[in-house]
């Protein structure tokens, strides 16, 4: 194996917003991206259902950003606007909810405000499929 240059790759978790990437010895910051990016398509405003989170439900919860997870859900409720089915788009959207507070408050740390936004994510959800 001589003349084969081998380099260890590490990427640490050290908080919501930000990795450690460790390249040999060299150590660099990355920014995370929020696991539920806005989708590119996705245009606010073109219609009723573009709106990101539809009011009184706020685009951010303690700092969680909800605008891709809102626009995601404003999408699938459009795509099946004419047969009314959406459970598939409810079960997403709690998912993609989930994933961002999960996400946000990823540190030991922030358990307490995860757990907040978790339960915070269950009210949402329970008056989403009440009404849809």
């Amino acid at each position: 194996m001589s003349g084969i240059l081998r380099t260890t790759v590490q990427v640490i978790v050290v908080g919501a917003a930000t990795s450690l990437l460790t390249i040999g010895s060299v150590a660099i910051a990355v920014a995370d991206p929020n696991p539920v990016p806005v989708p590119g398509n996705y245009e606010p405003g073109s219609g009723d259902l573009h709106d990101y989170c539809t009011s009184p439900m706020p685009n951010e919860y303690l700092g969680a950003d909800f605008k891709g997870a809102c626009a995601r859900h404003d999408q699938c409720m459009e795509k099946h606007r004419d047969d009314q089915v959406y459970g598939d788009c409810h079960d997403d959207f709690e998912s993609d909810l989930q994933a961002v507070c999960n996400w946000a408050f990823s540190s030991t740390l922030d358990y307490h405000r995860r757990k907040s936004c978790n339960t915070y994510v269950d009210g949402v959800i329970a008056v989403v499929r009440a009404k849809n």
